[in-house]
């Protein structure tokens, strides 16, 4: 699928830190050339969804419930 690999995505290339990566890559024989440092920006409604995905269910659907409710405006 190459370049159309849905997962393929530039903020995951950024899962190790750069000295980290620089010196495996080194060890491997290879030298930096280019480094970069990656920001990635996402909507509160986005954040707020992966938050209440990892509580407890107890918590999870009030919170949902209210989502839910502060969405319909």
């Amino acid at each position: 699928m190459g370049k159309h690999w849905p997962w393929l995505m530039e903020m995951h290339l950024f899962y190790f830190k750069s000295d980290t990566t620089e010196k495996l890559l080194n060890k491997a024989g290879f030298k930096i050339i280019e480094s970069e440092k990656y920001i990635h920006y996402v909507s509160i409604h986005y954040l707020f969804g992966k938050i209440i995905a990892i509580l407890p269910d107890w918590v999870e659907k009030p919170l949902n419930f209210v989502v839910m409710l502060c969405l319909r405006k």
